[in-house]
């Protein structure tokens, strides 16, 4: 009788290591890569939102993308180059949060929504993430007060 409690307690343990990478990965965009550094993108719904929070800490550049009235954004276009010059990455976000896994170094990171760029330079060290917010105006200040 305890031996069979054992198996099923053991069992079930096995079940669990076995399903919980499934279940993390439930709801988690689709990773890309573009010369050597992986990225993903989202952030929209429940679901999407706690996949990526859960998985935040793997990637070292992770960014939000937000007009200035607090709305998030997607459909931003992104450009990563290294300190070289050279793009690592180039992509549309699916939604407010982008996440890349990059080496050791400063980029150049350049954001367009509704035809305003914003550019910004981030150093991603060893074990410390580069972490910003880029803000655009809202529509209809762009067409009140001529662009932001």
């Amino acid at each position: 009788m305890k031996a069979t409690k054992i198996l099923r307690v053991v069992t079930l343990l096995g079940v669990a290591l076995i399903a919980f990478p499934a279940a993390a990965q439930e709801g988690m965009p689709e990773v890309m890569t573009m010369d050597g550094v992986s990225y993903t993108s989202g952030g929209v719904g429940e679901m999407e939102r706690s996949a990526m929070m859960q998985h935040a800490r793997e990637y070292n550049l992770r960014l939000t993308f937000a007009a200035r009235s607090g709305e998030y954004l997607a459909g931003v276009k992104v450009s990563i180059q290294n300190a070289k010059g050279h793009k690592v990455v180039e992509a549309v976000a699916d939604g407010p949060w982008f996440y890349a896994k990059l080496a050791p170094g400063k980029y150049k990171v350049t954001a367009e929504a509704d035809g305003q760029t914003r550019t910004r330079t981030l150093t991603v060290g060893k074990s410390k993430a580069a972490v910003a917010g880029m803000v655009w105006a809202s529509p209809d200040e762009l067409t009140t007060e001529g662009g932001a």
